[in-house]
Formats: structure tokens, C-alpha cells, sequence
């Protein structure tokens, strides 16, 4: 049996002490922490039942990625709101690409609208099947972002 008063533990606040006692009876601890827990809480109130996301959800077609009827994308923006459109420098800066991430959706649609309408050769611009990016060839970022912000993204 532990006894309060252990010099060498760490830590040797009453929930501590209430923890380790309970273990050595063999309680488990989350019974030891509402047993000891000096507070109490009220119940929690009934939580209301909410329909499932497939009842509520409009039918997609089956080819539909992260719930984008195909034929359709979305560029989402990253967490400090921007849009997710890079530049890199390959082959010691000159060879310049322009990345856009978190395309979602159709991506072979997002590819050739955004080709046809900045009046890019569809063989500039690439897509990257593992990591679902698209790239530009050439420095274009500018321009991206300009049409992203147009199409309302």
C-alpha cells in the first residue's frame, strides 16, 4: 500500500497520491479521478440526434472526389488564406515552374480550363498523379492567382 506521505514521488498533489492509491487497490483511473475529483459536474445535457451526412448530402456522381460532381474542381486556400499557387526554380533558377496545390475534384478538368483560358499549350501544363498537384511550366503565378481569384476561389 502507497502511504500520502511518499518523499520520492514526483508530483505529490492530492490528485496524484488519490491516483496511485486507487491503481494499488485496483480501481481503474477513470474511476479514481471522478472518486477524487473535488469538483463535480452537472449532467450533460441530452445531445440532439442530427441526420447522417448521406441523408442530407445531394447524390454526386459516382466518380466524385471529396464530394465534387465530376467535371467540377475547387482550389481550397491554405490556412493563413492564401492561395495555394508556388513558383519554383529547377536546374540551378533556370527552369521555372509554377505549382498549384489542393486542387480537388476533377483534376483533368482543372487542367484543361485553366490552360484554355490563360491560352497556355496544354503540354505546359502538367499533372502530378501521386501528389494530385498541377503544374505550369514556365512563371505564371501571377496570372494563376489572378484567374483563381476570378473564378472565385
Amino acid at each position: 500500500m502507497l502511504s500520502c506521505t511518499a518523499p520520492l514521488l514526483r508530483g505529490n498533489s492530492p490528485y496524484v497520491i488519490a491516483r496511485l492509491q486507487a491503481q494499488a487497490r485496483g480501481m481503474s483511473q477513470a474511476a479514481a479521478a471522478t472518486q477524487s475529483s473535488p469538483t463535480t459536474q452537472a449532467p450533460a445535457a441530452p445531445v440532439p440526434q442530427t441526420p447522417s451526412p448521406e441523408a442530407t448530402a445531394p447524390a454526386l456522381a459516382p466518380n466524385a472526389q471529396f464530394g465534387v460532381p465530376k467535371g467540377r474542381w475547387h482550389v481550397s486556400r491554405t490556412p493563413s488564406n492564401q492561395l495555394p499557387v508556388y513558383e519554383l526554380a529547377k536546374r540551378g533558377g533556370n527552369y521555372k515552374l509554377t505549382q498549384i496545390k489542393k486542387v480537388e475534384g476533377d483534376k483533368a478538368a482543372f487542367k484543361e480550363t485553366l490552360a484554355r483560358d490563360l491560352g497556355l499549350d496544354i503540354k505546359k501544363v502538367i499533372l502530378k498523379v501521386p501528389t494530385g498537384h498541377v503544374e505550369v511550366r514556365g512563371s505564371v503565378r501571377k496570372q494563376v492567382n489572378e484567374w483563381l481569384a476570378a473564378q472565385g476561389f
